[in-house]
């Protein structure tokens, strides 16, 4: 399956009925905010995946996804990639290491953000206590 530049591969709230495999292209992930701010969670590479948390427990999507350049993917079912799972334990595992490597990039994400707005906060302070 191929898409173009900005167009909307699934939003947030979809139902989580497949996998992508990104062959080629960009894949952006992000949230919009309550002030419709754009957030923006990662960026998805050729050989990456993305979709996998909604798919993995067959909840609705947790974000928007759009190809940020003409961008090529292979579409797995549900149904299809847990039976792959389910008969091959490599693949088990290396879907594991993907959701770990993307825990810890989100970790990293939010340790940051806090220790930015703890440093602007304490600035705040001193500008107001002086």
């Amino acid at each position: 399956m191929t898409y173009g530049a900005g167009e909307i591969m699934f939003r947030k709230g979809d139902p989580g009925i497949s996998i992508l495999v990104v062959i080629k292209g960009c894949v952006r992930i992000s949230t919009v905010t309550f002030e419709a701010k754009e957030i923006v969670l990662n960026l998805i590479q050729a050989d990456e995946v993305v979709g996998e948390i909604a798919l993995l427990d067959g909840k609705e999507r947790s974000a928007d996804t759009i190809a940020i350049q003409f961008t090529e993917v292979l579409v797995l079912e549900r149904r299809d990639f847990l039976r792959i799972l389910e008969r091959n334990p490599r693949a088990a595992i290396l879907m594991l290491e993907v959701l770990c490597d993307r825990l810890r990039r989100t970790s990293e994400q939010v340790e940051v953000l806090i220790l930015t707005n703890a440093v602007l906060f304490s600035r705040v302070l001193v500008q107001l206590a002086e």
